[in-house]
């Protein structure tokens, strides 16, 4: 079973029968250790209570006190499964109750291809 490598020298392994540079043939980006290495940013969609918590500005426990009035007034119930709760319908559920949307009711799918089909 391989020992772990000596501090100073991480690129040799070290076993009962000697010194393997099985890590010297890789490239050295394969090899060296970085704190943060994130390639590509993700923004999370679906998220838990304390965070949805934090989207109104509230407390966890307020949050948690205050979600059945919340979503007797709309805002998007939790995931069954999950319990995380979907950001962009929280973001649009706080847009709608102010006004600032260019939405002014609920629209129906149906009704919006057929008046775009009707202007062609």
């Amino acid at each position: 079973m391989p020992k772990a490598p000596k501090s100073g020298n991480r690129r040799k392994l070290l076993t009962t029968s000697g010194t393997i540079n099985i890590l010297s043939k890789l490239p050295s980006f394969m090899t060296t250790l970085r704190s943060s290495s994130v390639r590509h940013r993700i923004d999370p969609l679906d998220i838990p209570a304390v965070k949805a918590a934090r989207r109104l500005h509230l407390t966890l426990e307020q949050f948690r006190d205050k979600l059945p009035e919340l979503i007797e007034r709309g805002f998007p119930p939790p995931d069954p499964t999950t319990g995380n709760f979907f950001l962009p319908a929280i973001d649009n559920w706080m847009a709608s109750r102010t006004g600032f949307t260019t939405c002014t009711g609920s629209h129906d799918d149906v009704d919006i291809i057929n008046n775009r089909i009707a202007r062609l």
